[in-house]
């Protein structure tokens, strides 16, 4: 009849899978031409690594080509996630009943407060202290969410707003809640979880709370905090959907226009962090990075991961407009002071890095500017006082006090990173500047206290 079809719409899922099946073939591997096997399979991995390779010009290659290729190459992803993540589980609602948002000494930066239910609908929001527009809140409720968002556009007027997801366990929203089970909660998930897993875990935890609903008169059996670290109480919910962050995240980029990443970060007591994960907010935060342009970072509590995200980003903020600082770098080696966490180990990265003073002044005002909950650098030595508290919990203390250390490591590196490559233009990824310079992470396998 003359009519070209610009585009095909399938009638039902049933018949777009038929179709995809017919034009997109899909060939096992051992039946591939060999070009499209190697495209397929070892390209991808392997133009990374030769590259990673000539930059590091190691002393023996194909042991170090080996060893990158089993850590970091490519793997394929899978389309759908096969194991239980909540079926049979303990539901647990962020929900935080007669808890109050976190007080500022700026009240123009708190928006006015959101309770649905007697709950707060949104939990330690707060913006880093100096000019960056960087803010961090709690994994909120959805109303609460979309509350901040407004206040950030509206009453602080932001005409755009990136969100970072730095939550490493798997939650969907069952009405307005975010939910989780008990055992992401408590930690017994893998910690170096990719966000790609991670929604493909919520897209099946979804399917299975969608069924445990079918089997119990649409009822969903969900315990709500009412206090902080105080007894659940056992709520039954009826007929709420049940959402992935996902859906939700694209929900809001088409009302709002908010961008959304999602970054997992191990929380502490986690055994690293990931070059990868900070590459990965890098990513959504160097191309955006202006005044008009707010960044809110989100985690389960809105504390620890939230913080060190919130500082990440404040390094690269002030070291990309070369904010000056207040005092010139110093040191006294016969007056140490613990509170800037001058342990030996620091100082000999420190003493290792190019402007290593300076690199650790710019470090130590992001973690200020960013310490309204948790201050990085001084926690290291707060936990190591509470060890020596009579009655106290030495092994547990002395643990925490080691991975707040660790975290403050991992950001003199990353400082140090952005110092050098963003001049540059980012050359290399934090990732591959890792690997090249092995010898300064090599610190963080020698921790201590001393």
């Amino acid at each position: 009849d003359g009519m070209h079809n610009a585009v095909h719409g399938s009638e039902d899922a049933a018949a777009a899978a038929t179709e995809q099946a017919f034009f997109f073939p899909q060939v096992p591997l051992a039946e591939q031409p060999p070009k499209e096997f190697l495209l397929s399979t070892v390209v991808p991995g392997l133009t990374e690594a030769l590259a990673a390779l000539a930059a590091a010009r190691p002393a023996e290659p194909h042991t170090w080509l080996a060893d990158w290729l089993a850590e970091s190459c490519p793997r394929p992803r899978p389309s759908t996630y096969e194991a239980p993540v909540a079926s049979g589980a303990t539901l647990v609602a962020q929900r935080l009943v007669g808890a109050t948002t976190l007080q500022t000494s700026n009240t123009d930066l708190q928006p006015n407060g959101l309770e649905l239910d007697g709950a707060v609908a949104y939990w330690n929001f707060r913006k880093a202290y100096g000019g960056a527009p960087i803010f961090g809140i709690g994994q909120a409720l959805q109303a609460g969410l979309r509350h901040v968002l407004g206040f950030l556009r509206t009453r602080l007027g932001y005409e755009r707003v990136v969100i970072y997801n730095v939550g490493e366990a798997p939650f969907v929203f069952v009405g307005e809640h975010p939910v989780w089970h008990v055992s992401s909660q408590a930690g017994a998930l893998d910690c170096r979880v990719d966000a790609h897993t991670l929604n493909l875990m919520e897209m099946k935890m979804r399917e299975e709370l969608e069924a445990e609903a079918g089997t119990n008169n649409g009822q969903l059996s969900i315990h709500h905090p009412t206090l902080p670290d105080s007894p659940t109480r056992l709520h039954r919910i009826r007929e709420e959907p049940v959402v992935t962050p996902e859906e939700v995240a694209n929900g809001l980029a088409a009302e709002l226009g908010t961008m959304h990443a999602r970054v997992p970060l191990p929380p502490i007591g986690c055994p690293d962090v990931e070059p990868a994960s900070l590459d990965g907010l890098l990513q959504e935060f160097l191309p955006r990075i202006d005044q008009s342009t707010a960044f809110l970072v989100v985690c389960p509590g809105g504390d620890d991961r939230t913080t060190f995200a919130m500082v990440c980003l404040t390094i690269a903020y002030v070291i990309k407009y070369g904010i000056a600082l207040d005092t010139p770098a110093s040191f006294d080696p016969e007056q140490r002071d613990y509170s800037r966490g001058e342990f030996e180990v620091v100082l000999r990265l420190v003493a290792q890095l190019p402007r290593g003073l300076a690199i650790k002044q710019q470090v130590d005002r992001a973690i200020d500017e960013c310490a309204g909950l948790v201050n990085v650098r001084t926690s290291v030595l707060q936990a190591k006082q509470q060890a020596e508290i009579e009655g106290a919990d030495q092994v547990a203390c002395l643990q925490r006090a080691l991975q707040y250390l660790s975290r403050y490591y991992w950001l003199l590196l990353f400082g140090a990173y952005l110092a050098e490559q963003l001049p540059l233009g980012f050359e290399s990824t934090f990732h591959i500047w890792i690997r090249e310079n092995w010898n300064l992470a090599g610190g963080l396998r020698h921790l201590d206290l001393h």
